[in-house]
């Protein structure tokens, strides 16, 4: 019932990939695993929902800021124990180490009908009169793009931009 549904991001001698499950039948609790690439033997596991929980799938590649030595990946759907998931967000880890070091979540108010991130974060670095900022960007199923910076993650979006119509209503014919 999971499935590894993105390319591999290889960092500093470690394989990272996320887990997800197939087509949410049944939904299971999504995961990103740092494996040594020489024995294939998994060194770390991140949760993106406490034990017993479903939802928060890692369906996109992890992106590897290579300087800070962070991981940055979006998740699915927060199905089951709510808030204590980090469901439709956007994660930033410790490389080597799958320690948490920020998130985000996508707001109540921007959220409907299976409006999860289903894409892989980009890095790019804004060119300002104040001088460069490190950022990382993602659009959401909903059809917003967000963008970050690297440096405070959990402080929300710098912009954001509606990009497209976004979400899917099974009550009117549309899907994902």
């Amino acid at each position: 019932s999971s499935f590894i549904w993105s390319s591999p991001a290889v960092f500093d001698g470690n394989v990272y990939i996320g887990l997800a499950s197939v087509g949410d039948c049944p939904l299971i609790g999504g995961k990103v695993f740092e494996i040594g690439p020489r024995r294939g033997i998994v060194s770390h596991v991140f949760d993106t929902t406490p034990t017993g929980c479903s939802g928060a799938g890692v369906w996109g590649s992890v992106t590897v800021d290579v300087q800070r030595q962070r991981l940055y990946f979006a998740t699915g759907n927060a199905n089951s124990c709510g808030k204590r998931t980090l469901g439709e967000s956007i994660v930033e880890l410790q490389a080597g180490s799958l320690a948490l070091v920020g998130s985000w979540t996508v707001p109540l108010t921007q959220q409907f009908w299976d409006t999860d991130f289903g894409s892989t974060p980009t890095l790019f670095t804004a060119h300002t009169a104040k001088g460069d900022i490190p950022m990382v960007g993602v659009v959401n199923k909903n059809g917003i793009y967000y963008a970050f910076r690297r440096d405070d993650l959990g402080a929300g979006p710098v912009w954001q931009l509606k990009i497209g119509v976004g979400g899917s209503r099974p009550d009117l014919g549309t899907g994902d």
